[in-house]
C-alpha cells in the first residue's frame, strides 16, 4: 500500500510541474519535477516492486526538467542527479553507454552542463523501463517512443557528438519498434517520418 501510494504522489508531483511548466511557472515546475524524482527514489528503495512505472515517471520528469533553459536551484538537481545515475547506468547490455559523451562534473555544471546530464539520465532510464519488459504491445510501443524522442533530443544538443549517426540509428529503431507494437498509432509513423527527413526526405512523405 505504501509503495502505491509513494507511486501517486510522484505522478501528482509531476502532473504538477507539467501544469506549471504550461502556465510559465517555471520555478514551481523545477521543484515539482524534483520532487517527483525524489519520491520515486524512496519508492525504488522501499520495495522492489513496480519499478517499471516507477522508472517511466522518473524519466518523465527527468525530460521534463531537461528542458529548462536554467534552473533555480542547481545544487538541489545536481544532488538529485547524482543519486539517479548510478541506479539507472552501467547496466548489462546497455547500449547508450557507448554513444553518449563522456558525462560533466556535477558540483561546478553549468546549466548547460545539468540540462544535458539530465538528458543523459532521462535516456538511461528510459533505457532501464524498457530492459524490464513491458505489460502488452501498448505499453511495450509507448516506451520505445518515449526513448526515441529523447534521442533525437539528444542528439539536436549534441549533434558534434562523433557517434552521432549511430545515435541517430538508435532513435530511427526505436520509432520503428513503436511503429511495430502499436502499427494504428499516428503519432509513432509521425515520429518515424521526422526522424528520416533530414537524410531521406522522400521516404519520410510517405
Amino acid at each position: 500500500a505504501e509503495l502505491r501510494v509513494l507511486l501517486t504522489l510522484a505522478q501528482a508531483h509531476l502532473g504538477f510541474g507539467r501544469a506549471e511548466l504550461a502556465s510559465s511557472f517555471t520555478t514551481r515546475a523545477e521543484v515539482s519535477f524534483i520532487d517527483s524524482v525524489s519520491v520515486i527514489l524512496a519508492a525504488v528503495d522501499t520495495s522492489p516492486g513496480f519499478r517499471r512505472i516507477a522508472w517511466k515517471t522518473a524519466a518523465d520528469a527527468l525530460f521534463e526538467l531537461a528542458k529548462l533553459a536554467s534552473f533555480s536551484d542547481p545544487e538541489a538537481v545536481a544532488s538529485m542527479l547524482e543519486q539517479v545515475l548510478p541506479l539507472v547506468t552501467n547496466r548489462p547490455q546497455d547500449r547508450l553507454s557507448s554513444l553518449l559523451a563522456p558525462r560533466v562534473e556535477l558540483a561546478n555544471a553549468s546549466a548547460a552542463g545539468l540540462s544535458n546530464t539530465l538528458l543523459e539520465a532521462t535516456l538511461h532510464a528510459y533505457s532501464y523501463c524498457s530492459s524490464l519488459g513491458y505489460l502488452d504491445d501498448a505499453a511495450a510501443a509507448s516506451g520505445s517512443y518515449d526513448l526515441s524522442v529523447a534521442l533525437a533530443s539528444y542528439l539536436r544538443r549534441n549533434s558534434s557528438n562523433p557517434r552521432a549517426e549511430e545515435i541517430q540509428k538508435e532513435a530511427i529503431r526505436s520509432m520503428k519498434d513503436a511503429v511495430s507494437w502499436d502499427p494504428l498509432n499516428d503519432r509513432y509513423w509521425h515520429g518515424l517520418g521526422d526522424l528520416y527527413f533530414p537524410s531521406r526526405p522522400k521516404l519520410a512523405q510517405h
